[in-house]
């Protein structure tokens, strides 16, 4: 029997996507255990926002939380990490000794693979996470960003993923930020890329338009080897494919997940308790999904069936239509269509809308969506995965509220279009000029503009007086405001009197 890994990220990616990344620790332990029961090989647990997130907001040391989830799954299942490149876990580009230290410490404190990817997939910043995760011991799992635009093709995409394959990765990703990945293309190109590697390749999508748990559905029949997945309610929207129905779609094409649904169904209930208590970050706080059952009713199964052989006989618009019916069923969101032009990806949308909102704007939103669009087209059609979409969304809503485009430009949205981040699309001189003053464009890697900061205490360097450690030293580095405010906040505590009970 062909078999199937599922790798869940509920506790990362899931979150991000519909909480603003507002989970803490205690919260995701709370259902940790029933995942670990439920029988995942991997899960990604760490990287992306949940490192910035915890200091900034939940005044949580990240590291910690990464050694209490190790504690758990060691032994039973591998940790996942996401790291932008050379960028990190942050917005920027990184030396490349800081690159090469934290994926160090990251794989010795449990993580097992580095999922790397670049926004403008220019993957000359992603080669030190590479050659580093492999060489502490990781495992390389590098990603294609995944968008739709006039310069990007299937055959780049499967260029792009032979390149990553033949430099060392173990796994390629076909990361779908947007939930663009329409289930039509993504049978063309699952098995195009299949065809030119031999390492496993993993599908990535969202449900943000209506495709992700079709695409899931593509890449069971179409020869993927991991679908990425979420529990029933922290999937849907902006997040991934619920598990829940993954896992049945997998039954009914004969192939094996591995999966305990008893499990599942334990980890859904705590979750649907944490997602409740996350209300205040939740744009859909009033509107959340129903509980996926098991086993499935058999209308519902009928449904799943039905889409199969939609998709077998190559009507996938109407697999869509069959398996969308059957999520807003369970009370997930109608597909929001604009993000077709948008493309703005589940964590941006969750912090968007949670940002305006905070600043009586959220009436704003359709604009800045649709100037999104108008921003990316300008600036050569970068993909939109941190940073690119919080550069081009910042732009697009600083046209929008200057009401007057480009008056305001941002330092990053200038350093973008030059090149300073990775090798951008084509982007005429003229506009160049406009935005920048300058013609003149960066043609090195982005590693290759910033230097080695001091690691050691040799050379008379002294880290500030709130570093502990070495893991903290490397926080202060990506994120020096929110490491030093939170060691500040913990040292502060801990010399405060005890109060009386």
């Amino acid at each position: 029997m062909r078999k199937i890994e599922l790798v869940d990220l509920t506790l990362r990616d899931g979150q991000q996507s519909l909480v603003a990344t507002r989970m803490t620790t205690e919260q995701a332990l709370s259902a940790f255990p029933d995942l670990l029961d439920a029988g995942f090989k991997e899960l990604e647990l760490w990287g992306g926002a949940t490192i910035d997130a915890p200091l900034r907001f939940l005044n949580e040391n990240p590291w910690n939380r990464l050694d209490e989830f190790y504690k758990l799954a060691r032994g039973r299942a591998n940790i996942r990490a996401l790291i932008r490149g050379q960028n990190l876990f942050a917005y920027s580009p990184y030396p490349d000794n800081l690159v090469i230290a934290f994926c160090k410490a990251a794989i010795r404190s449990g993580v097992s693979t580095m999922r790397a990817f670049d926004a403008l997939n220019d993957r000359r910043n992603v080669m030190i996470s590479l050659i580093a995760s492999k060489a502490f011991g990781g495992k390389a799992e590098c990603c294609i960003s995944y968008t739709t635009s006039p310069i990007h093709t299937t055959e780049k995409f499967v260029q792009l993923a032979a390149d990553y394959a033949s430099e060392g990765a173990d796994i390629i990703a076909i990361k779908d930020m947007a939930g663009l990945l329409n289930p039509r293309d993504a049978a063309i190109i699952i098995p195009a890329i299949k065809k030119e590697i031999s390492v496993p390749l993993t599908v990535h999508s969202h449900s943000t338009v209506g495709y992700g748990e079709t695409t899931a559905l593509v890449g069971l029949m179409f020869g993927a080897d991991r679908i990425d997945v979420a529990v029933g309610p922290f999937a849907g929207g902006s997040s991934h494919p619920p598990v829940e129905l993954v896992a049945v779609m997998a039954e009914r094409l004969g192939i094996d997940h591995g999966l305990n649904h008893e499990a599942i169904q334990r980890a859904q209930k705590k979750l649907f308790e944490v997602r409740k208590a996350l209300a205040k970050f939740d744009s859909s706080a009033n509107n959340l999904p129903k509980p996926i059952p098991n086993p499935l009713p058999q209308t519902d199964i009928d449904k799943i069936d039905k889409a199969i052989e939609l998709v077998r006989k190559g009507d996938f618009d109407e697999a869509r239509r069959t398996i969308v019916d059957l999520m807003t069923f369970y009370g997930y969101p109608k597909p929001d269509e604009a993000q077709l032009d948008a493309q703005v990806p589940g964590g941006m949308l969750s912090n968007l809308r949670n940002q305006l909102k905070e600043v009586n704007q959220l009436q704003l939103l359709p604009q800045i969506l649709e100037e999104v669009a108008r921003v990316r087209a300008d600036s050569g059609y970068p993909p939109l995965v941190t940073p690119t979409s919080q550069i081009v969304g910042s732009q697009a809503a600083f046209n929008v509220q200057t009401g007057q485009r480009y008056k305001i430009v941002s330092r990053e949205f200038k350093d973008m279009v030059r090149g300073r981040y990775g090798r951008p699309g084509p982007i005429s001189e003229e506009f160049l000029k406009m935005v920048t003053g300058s013609t003149e464009r960066y043609s090195q890697r982005s590693g290759h503009y910033v230097d080695d900061v001091p690691l050691t205490s040799e050379n008379g360097f002294n880290p500030p007086p709130f570093i502990n450690n070495h893991r903290d030293l490397l926080l202060y580095y990506m994120l020096p405001g929110p490491t030093k405010d939170f060691f500040e906040k913990q040292d502060s505590k801990a010399k405060s009197p005890e109060q009386p009970h």
